[in-house]
């Protein structure tokens, strides 16, 4: 279903594109636009197929064999793979949208110079204990 919303979504913005962007410098525009919206959509549409699918073989093997003879290891990487959607999913949607991503490699340019800080940063300096406390 997700997937299917990406196809309509690819096929609304290239028709509305086409519709918009008519003159031969545009129509350059709007190839690297459709080629750009159709590389989010297969990034965003193969995330969703590898980490579902093995849930589903899962899924389906224990409903054919019924007593579900796959080990439990088995189960836990499957599901493992469905909760990993939860993580790669904010990841493809900050690495396609432009302004979210320059906004977050800001954000981590920052909070990793904070990091390597003096205040952050275990300092191994010499200490001999002869630092008046009071």
């Amino acid at each position: 279903m997700t997937i299917g919303i990406y196809v309509a979504t690819y096929t609304l913005l290239s028709r509305r594109l086409a519709q918009a962007l008519t003159s031969p410098l545009e129509v350059r525009i709007r190839l690297l636009l459709q080629k750009r919206i159709l590389r989010a959509m297969i990034f965003m549409s193969a995330s969703i197929f590898i980490c579902y699918l093995p849930i589903s073989v899962v899924f389906i093997a224990v409903g054919i064999f019924r007593k579900g003879p796959l080990s439990l290891w088995v189960r836990i990487v499957a599901t493992e793979f469905a909760l990993l959607d939860t993580i790669v999913t904010p990841i493809l949607v900050l690495y396609f949208i432009p302004r979210i991503r320059h906004c977050a490699a800001a954000r981590w340019t920052v909070f990793s110079a904070i990091a390597k800080s003096p205040f952050f940063v275990n300092s191994s300096e010499d200490d001999s204990g002869d630092s008046n406390i009071l």
